[in-house]
């Protein structure tokens, strides 16, 4: 006879089964979260001359970073260090519709990136993921960094980003940081344009020299690499975000 006491009974072997496998679930959650946060930390390394950086991606997600073509590219080559195999036709399928935005208005660049980005945040919250916009703080940009996770960063297009990245030519000639400092201490930019109808390209930062006070930019659309000092990297910035697991 399956009585009351017997009915509860069975109610609490049940329930303490489903508390068993979501407890067993949220650790291994955890765990892989820890093993991946270990991953991303143990690819950054730093050379005799100073500099911190991140290496690359995997090959996996290098090669799905490439393929799409919807998404911003270094908002792309960003996300696949966290997860390779990101589904980016997805992500802009869902975030276009989210947001009301037109793939013909895209195409005409219509759309500012920042709102794009939102619609990705949007996404990605689903996934577990957050990408938050970053206040400009030299020690704070240095601790993300070592995290493992580029930042993304929107920098003002003028003449003197093209004369930064120019001077790597300098600096690759240097004979070693102290060097390089007291050179880099006269050819730091100074002044900076103030243009209202400035456009913008998009970067990720990825690595830091903190002997030389400076921080290395890749322009995935164009594959350059270059060093900016804290100062002129804070003037050129328009928008910083970073990804958070």
């Amino acid at each position: 006879m399956f009585t009351m006491k017997r009915f509860f009974k069975f109610v609490g072997v049940i329930l303490a089964l489903f508390s068993f496998s979501s407890a067993a679930f949220s650790a291994a959650g955890s765990m892989e979260l820890a093993q991946l946060k270990a991953k991303l930390k143990a690819n950054v390394s730093e050379n005799e001359f100073g500099d911190r950086v991140i290496g690359p991606p995997s090959e996996e997600g290098l090669k799905n970073a490439e393929a799409s073509r919807n998404i911003p590219p270094a908002v792309r080559f960003m996300l696949v260090y966290v997860n390779p195999k990101m589904d980016f036709d997805d992500m802009n399928k869902i975030t276009s519709r989210s947001m009301g935005i037109k793939a013909s208005d895209r195409r005409e660049g219509k759309v500012p990136v920042s709102r794009i980005l939102d619609g990705i945040g949007k996404y990605l919250a689903s996934q577990n993921m957050n990408l938050r916009p970053l206040n400009f703080s030299p020690n704070n940009l240095r601790s993300k960094l070592d995290e493992g996770i580029p930042l993304y960063v929107m920098v003002f297009d003028t003449s003197v980003r093209k004369e930064i990245i120019e001077r790597m030519k300098e600096r690759s000639n240097a004979k070693s940081s102290k060097d390089w400092d007291v050179s880099l201490r006269k050819l730091e930019k100074k002044k900076f344009p103030n243009d209202s109808k400035r456009t913008v390209v998009s970067a990720l930062v990825m690595g830091y020299n903190k002997k030389t006070g400076e921080f290395m930019l890749y322009f995935s659309d164009s594959g350059q690499r270059a060093w900016f000092t804290e100062k002129e990297l804070k003037s050129l910035t328009h928008l910083l975000y970073q990804l958070r697991i």
